[in-house]
């Protein structure tokens, strides 16, 4: 499964069983001679919440949703920006490689801890 897949999915309202039909329709463009899909506004949206249909727990979707925004953060954004930004944290704390990384950090220092070769240790961004 491809990261566009799974982002899909995390953004699938229908997970929590919230469906909504009725939100786009398509208009004939005159000039092309094809259809144009376009949003309606949500006043015409109709919304169904069953809570039968629900897949993840609403505290799971809560987590998730907030942990992608997140993540969204660390991400430069913008045309011809790269890399991440130092003032929206640590590239361990937003991206860990291991199970554990950055979900521990130092009392002292305040930085994250991670694995090296195999061992726990402080990863520390800048040592006063």
């Amino acid at each position: 499964m491809s990261a566009a897949t799974v982002s899909r999915i995390l953004n699938n309202e229908k997970y929590i069983g919230k469906w909504i039909w009725n939100k786009t329709g398509t208009r004939w463009n005159i000039r092309t001679g094809r259809q144009k899909k376009f949003t309606k506004p949500e006043s015409e949206w109709i919304v169904q919440i069953d809570e039968s249909l629900r897949i993840d727990p609403q505290g799971l979707w809560d987590e998730v949703r907030a942990r992608r925004i997140e993540r969204k953060k660390a991400s430069p954004g913008g045309k011809g920006k790269r890399g991440l930004d130092s003032k929206r944290g640590s590239v361990e704390k937003h991206f860990p490689n291991e199970l554990f990384s950055g979900a521990m950090t130092c009392i002292q220092w305040g930085s994250s801890a991670g694995t090296i070769s195999g061992k726990v240790e402080v990863i520390s961004d800048v040592l006063e």
